[in-house]
């Protein structure tokens, strides 16, 4: 059960992360937050692949890695087209996928 409250922090890191960005044009500091989203978003990552590690048999765990991976990959094709909205909504798209996946872990 720890391992489900350590993934909602990074979640929650992540999120506050990238919230943050919205409000912030000091270039250094956007950095900062930058590598704060990214911080949270992979210790997710790697929190959820110990989590599947301890609960779903490997190769189960690996073919769903594979197929979340071919998922992540299709979407990244948009982010082009993404970066190139107005300011304030490539952040709301980065906070609504972070905000879906919290939710999705209660």
């Amino acid at each position: 059960m720890k391992s489900i409250t350590a993934l909602r922090c990074f979640l929650l890191v992540a999120l506050m992360g990238a919230a943050a960005l919205i409000f912030v044009r000091s270039p250094s500091l956007v950095m900062v937050l930058i590598l704060i989203a990214v911080l949270g978003y992979s210790g997710s990552l790697n929190l959820i692949f110990i989590i599947f590690d301890e609960r779903v048999p490997t190769e189960i765990a690996v073919a769903m890695f594979e197929i979340a991976m071919a998922i992540a990959q299709f979407f990244t094709a948009f982010a082009p087209t993404i970066g190139m909205l107005k300011p304030p909504l490539p952040m709301a798209i980065v906070i609504g996928f972070a905000a879906g996946t919290l939710f999705l872990t209660y």
